[in-house]
């Protein structure tokens, strides 16, 4: 994928990439402040880069 690519998935799903975004944040935040390990926070960081790949099919389809 080039570049150009990565950005339009980004701006054209950019329901996913918030909620994939939101995973990885808060799973960081939980690491340094409630002091979970980074074993425990790996599911959510993975899950949120899932999400920030995938596409608003899904979601369009729950939403409607």
């Amino acid at each position: 994928m080039s570049q150009k690519e990565i950005k339009d998935r980004f701006t054209y799903n950019w329901k996913t990439s918030v909620v994939g975004l939101g995973l990885i944040v808060s799973a960081v935040v939980s690491v340094f402040t409630s002091g979970i390990t980074w074993v425990d926070a790996i599911v959510p960081i993975s899950l949120g880069l899932g999400f920030m790949f995938s596409k608003d099919d899904w979601i369009n389809k729950i939403i409607k």
